[in-house]
């Protein structure tokens, strides 16, 4: 037993002391980007953590669900290799500091060795109901991208949101890049883009957002019905 705490004090000292050589051998600026990008792995976490709770729980429908954590697993994803090109490993400072136990749901859900070009939620889009499945995955955008501002969402899963919902806008008969909706939505990715890609939105910013949101599925259920007169 003794021997064996011996090992486990001897495997800490070493991981500390990688820790201080690679701190050491940066200089202040990047000192700091490691420590934000660490934060920022952390509040991800935290919110995937949250998320697969509420998914568990049944408080989150499996489509919602299936789209945040996509959106998240990019975010931490990104947050990994800019991590590991200043040498650090992830997966081991996760083991460290104890996240393995504090976010076992979300370290469960997220996938590091993930093809993420992959979509593994895709539908083909060549099928008979091609315009059906357009319209459910664009009311899907809808309501997660609502959903992520009152589960009080990072800005930078936010706009990954916006940006997934504004492509597929673009992609959907009677919608282009022009159209007053797509242009409200990009605006909105050009003010999430002061915030810092961890900040959550002010409620009066969040209010904003969701009366907007509301607008936009409005004038496209409003666009269903007309074409379907």
């Amino acid at each position: 037993m003794q021997e064996k705490n011996c090992v486990k004090e001897s495997e800490e000292r070493s991981r500390l002391l990688r820790e201080e050589e690679l701190l050491s051998s940066v200089d202040k600026e990047t000192k700091i980007r490691i420590y934000e990008l660490e934060s920022e792995l952390y509040a991800n976490l935290a919110t995937l953590q949250s998320i697969s709770k509420s998914f568990e729980e049944s408080r989150l429908d499996p489509v919602t669900f299936k789209r945040l954590l996509k959106a998240l697993m990019k975010t931490c994803f990104k947050v990994k290799q800019e991590l590991e090109k200043y040498g650090l490993d992830v997966k081991e400072f996760i083991k460290n500091q104890g996240f393995l136990e504090e976010f076992n749901l979300a370290i469960k859900n997220l996938e590091w060795d993930s093809n993420l070009d992959s979509s593994i939620y895709a539908i083909s889009l060549e099928s008979p109901g091609r315009i059906a499945v357009k319209t459910y995955e664009l009311a899907s955008s809808f309501i997660t991208l609502s959903d992520s501002v009152k589960l009080r969402i990072s800005c930078e899963v936010l706009y990954n949101l916006l940006n997934e919902l504004f492509n597929e806008l673009t992609k959907y008969p009677g919608f282009s890049s022009t159209h007053p909706v797509c242009k409200e939505v990009r605006e909105w990715q050009v003010k999430l883009k002061d915030f810092n890609p961890s900040d959550i939105l002010d409620e009066k910013t969040s209010l904003e957002l969701e009366n907007a949101i509301q607008t936009w599925r409005n004038e496209f259920e409003c666009m269903i019905k007309k074409a379907c007169m």
